[in-house]
């Protein structure tokens, strides 16, 4: 199972806003915002026994509140192929 260690994003109705001029391209469809968040570190291939014993170590993390600052933007795969991700990368 592939897995990654990430901060889901709040705010449904910001997201929204920012999906709202994509929507008038044809052939764009928009993921559900509840499924928004910055991937901060890829696990890769993890044997899926060992899934829940992440989980439970990373829902004992806590952190201070932080800022970031939107850096670049792009897109996945390639340009030579349809995009199917477009995706913000972020510096803090």
């Amino acid at each position: 199972m592939r897995l990654f260690i990430a901060i889901q994003l709040g705010s449904p109705e910001f997201f929204h806003s920012l999906q709202e001029p994509l929507r008038t391209i044809s052939g764009v469809r928009m993921t559900l915002t509840h499924s928004y968040h910055i991937t901060l570190h890829f696990l890769g291939e993890v044997d899926t026994s060992l899934k829940d014993d992440i989980i439970q170590l990373l829902s004992n993390l806590s952190c201070p509140s932080f800022s970031l600052q939107c850096d670049r933007v792009g897109a996945f795969p390639s340009s030579t192929s349809a995009v199917r991700v477009i995706l913000a990368g972020f510096a803090g």
